[in-house]
């Protein structure tokens, strides 16, 4: 029978198709004798375990299936042979058997997917676990609830008659039956006196009503002295790295809203400042979350409510940062420091602005709190109303008179953030208010300028009505019209050049503002920036005038306008570069034309000796070699390597287009 199985394999096996997961399954056979494969239904498991075997086969080993547990006892030989189980369910048929077979059962799959050590029976598969433990549960509750690890018992055990878990996603739920439910709080109570607190109350069942109304029921009946003592217990089992280090009965009922065990909790007299390891007390908790009802309870405790975790968060922080209205009503009818700032020196008031908690915001105010306190960075709540443009936050503020030319740690004001974001109608409210707007971040840069940069006209437009300086320069010497002209945003440039402009004001690199709109070829610009009569002769600190720029860009429209102005047509760059020169390499013949109006001196030569004939002549310029020598130039002039025109112009083979034989007739 074997053999026939066998050779149906061999046959159905020609059909199989090597994979990374078939190859893979190879490997660990290479060092190990027993191999376990756990896949979902229907992915080929049987497939590639079957194929496995035949490859083994072909190696001089024996293929046995199995079929039950006793077989794998009888045939498994360790240092043998090699073992592949397909599937644990198949091999190990857990429901058949009796309990009192279940450990003699165990024992068989010894050294398979269970092992034992020291008594202990360990699965090597969460699934495989997960059946176990709902079976067990099945067949011994009470032995689990006595005997079973402490989070098992709390995040496994479902109370049955709890309606709310009926719809529970946690596969392999042990359910606990009325019949079992004593038996279970016990353990609840021994888990809780032990200082498991943490896995107590985060026990799911914690969650249902009708559980706690149990809970509650089995508590009372314990002695007062009892119920005391476990009202004080804290969590001796979470390592203090974990938040919840510390945690106390009361600190998890409040975090988690357990309002009926608080009830119990307060009427033992339990320490309501008491606080978790991370400095988290009962009203941070309950204040974060939301929970009015608990909140209520406690004040009525007369607890310190300025009393801060570890990251300086109060009850007040928590409740503003998260939006709980009506407990920070309740908060702010205590005598507390609506100051009191966390770690990052971020008080309640900047909090609720920056989580945009606008009716928080109005019951703080009329507290009259600190509306200048600022954060780490120096942000202020007017500077993050600003920022992300919440307006209603923003005259809120404006009402209380704050700083409006506070800035942090960058230098930027509330004015030069709402710049930076484009928020127009934030910028309007600020400037009511009379702000410096001159005042700069630390890199130099105004309001003015950071509205010119990004093209907000409307602002632009806003700032100039407060007459600002609008030659103030950022740290590289770059005005509001510089940066506009490098970006081409020719409505702002209008707007700036109404008012009473330096137009021949440069950056720290030399350039003007004729320059850069002459270096971005912006033919409108260069129009509008002419009729202010700026010096068309400034130049950079590489002595590289507008003319120059532009006959080196080729633009015949600028050099026009550039021309009209009467520009030192000969005015080189550091290299000896005229402007004539430049047209002339670059051959832009109709721009040698307009330049030769002007008479420039032809045989101005470059730092190398190169002459502009010398250039248009090595480029095969033959248009501009005619227009140069019709005016005469030296022609025998040389570079400095003794290449004259016509020397180059052979060497660069332009004799096909006639350039050699111009140069050669004179």
């Amino acid at each position: 029978m074997i053999k026939k199985q066998i050779t149906d394999w061999e046959k159905k096996d020609k059909m199989f198709v090597s994979t990374r997961a078939s190859d893979y399954v190879l490997e660990p056979l290479q060092k190990n004798f027993w191999l376990t494969l756990i896949e979902p239904s229907g992915v080929g498991k049987s497939f590639i375990a079957r194929h496995t075997a035949l490859v083994l086969k072909r190696k001089g080993y024996t293929i046995i299936p199995v079929y039950s547990t006793t077989d794998i006892r009888d045939y498994y030989q360790p240092n043998e042979q090699r073992l592949i189980i397909t599937d644990t369910c198949e091999a190990f048929e857990l429901n058949s058997i009796p309990q009192a077979q279940l450990k003699k059962a165990l024992d068989n799959l010894d050294g398979t997917f269970i092992c034992k050590h020291n008594g202990i029976y360990r699965t090597k598969h969460d699934k495989l676990f997960d059946l176990l433990a709902h079976y067990f549960g099945q067949k011994m509750i009470e032995c689990l609830i006595d005997h079973v690890d402490s989070d098992l018992i709390h995040a496994r055990f479902t109370f049955q008659t709890s309606t709310d878990n009926k719809n529970n996603t946690i596969d392999f739920i042990i359910e606990i039956s009325d019949d079992y439910l004593d038996s279970y709080l016990q353990r609840f109570i021994k888990d809780w006196s032990e200082g498991k607190v943490s896995a107590v109350f985060n026990n799911n069942n914690m969650k249902v009503s009708s559980f706690r109304e149990n809970l509650l029921h089995y508590l009372l009946q314990l002695d007062q002295s009892k119920q005391v003592l476990l009202a004080s217990t804290k969590d001796k089992v979470r390592p203090q790295e974990i938040c919840v280090s510390g945690g106390t009965p009361l600190i998890f009922s409040c975090y988690n809203g357990y309002t009926d065990i608080v009830q119990w909790l307060l009427h033992t007299d339990v320490d309501v400042d008491q606080c978790r390891d991370d400095g988290a007390t009962r009203l941070t908790s309950a204040s974060q979350n939301g929970h009015t009802d608990i909140v209520r309870l406690l004040l009525e405790k007369d607890p310190n409510v300025d009393l801060c975790e570890v990251c300086g968060c109060s009850s007040l922080y928590w409740a503003c940062k998260n939006g709980r209205t009506n407990i920070v009503k309740l908060l702010l009818e205590r005598k507390l420091n609506v100051d009191l700032c966390n770690t990052n020196d971020s008080s309640p008031l900047y909090v609720a602005v920056l989580n945009r908690r606008t009716d928080i915001v109005k019951l703080l105010l009329e507290k009259k709190p600190n509306v200048d306190l600022c954060n780490n960075d120096g942000c202020s709540p007017l500077y993050i109303a600003s920022q992300h443009n919440y307006t209603g936050i923003v005259k809120l503020l404006l009402e209380k008179n704050p700083n409006v030319d506070l800035c942090n740690t960058n230098g930027s004001s509330p004015l030069y953030v709402a710049v930076l974001n484009g928020r127009t109608d934030t910028v309007k409210l600020l400037l009511e208010k009379k702000p410096n707007v001159n005042l700069c971040n630390n890199d130099g840069c105004s309001p003015l300028y950071i509205a010119s940069q990004h093209d907000y006209t409307g602002i632009v437009t806003l700032l100039l009505e407060k007459n600002p300086d609008i030659d103030l320069c950022n740290n590289d010497g770059c005005s509001p019209l510089h940066i506009a002209i490098q970006y081409g945003y020719i409505d702002v440039v209008r707007l700036l050049l109404e008012k009473d402009h330096n137009v021949d004001l440069c950056d720290t690199g030399g350039c003007s503002s004729l320059y850069w709109a002459c270096s971005n070829e912006n033919t409108d610009i260069v129009r509008l920036l002419l009729e202010k009569d700026p010096s068309v002769n400034i130049c950079n600190k590489n002595e590289i005038s507008p003319l120059c720029k532009a006959s080196y860009k080729g633009n015949t429209n600028i050099v026009k306008l550039l021309l009209e102005k009467n520009p030192i047509v000969d005015l080189c760059d550091n290299d000896g570069c005229s402007p004539l020169y430049m047209a002339s390499q670059n051959g832009y013949t109709e721009i040698v034309r307009l330049l030769l109006e002007k008479d420039p001196n032809l045989n101005l030569c470059a730092n190398d000796g190169s002459s502009p004939l010398l250039m248009s002549s090595q480029g095969g310029h033959t248009d501009i070699v005619k227009l140069l020598l019709e005016r005469n130039p030296n022609v025998d002039l040389s570079r400095h390597d003794d290449y004259s025109p016509l020397i180059q112009a052979v060497k660069e083979g332009h004799s096909d287009i006639d350039t050699i034989r111009e140069v050669s007739l004179y």
